[in-house]
């Protein structure tokens, strides 16, 4: 345990002493050459312009986006209510046609009887043979 904890303070140590070394020493750009404060200065101002115009454009660009797709949107909103205004006044049409031509049309014959299914009911009517008498006319004649 002291051993672990003793090698972790000394790496920590070389840490430091690594960054330290690693602050003080020139920066140098690919060509090897150390580069200057100006010039450091410089590129960091020119990078921040640069992102900069990148943001800005591409905040040109999402607001462009979001124009056309609300412009989309109303387009397709106006051409649903076309479609069904078409479709209402085609409903309208049929059924202005359909009560024009109902009472033009053949009824059904229910149960297909012919002529016996043009009367009232469409039931067999019991139909007694013998005529109706009243009950007090043969006391009246006798």
């Amino acid at each position: 345990m002291c051993q672990t904890l003793l090698d972790l303070i000394t790496n920590r140590k070389k840490y430091q002493e690594w960054l330290a070394n690693k602050i003080h020493q020139p920066k140098e750009n690919p060509q090897g050459h150390p580069t200057s404060e100006l010039q450091a200065y410089e590129e960091v101002c020119q990078t921040n312009e640069d992102s900069e115009s990148n943001r800005k454009a591409w905040e040109q660009k999402k607001i462009e986006e979001q124009r056309q797709g609300r412009e989309q949107e109303l387009k397709d909103k106006k051409q649903q209510r076309l479609l069904e205004a078409q479709r209402k006044q085609q409903a309208a049409r049929a059924w202005q046609s359909w009560i024009a031509e109902a009472p033009l049309k053949p009824k059904p014959v229910p149960l297909n009887k012919g002529l016996l299914s043009l009367k009232g009911t469409i039931s067999d009517i019991y139909i007694n043979p013998n005529p109706w008498r009243e009950p007090f006319e043969e006391l009246k004649c006798e």
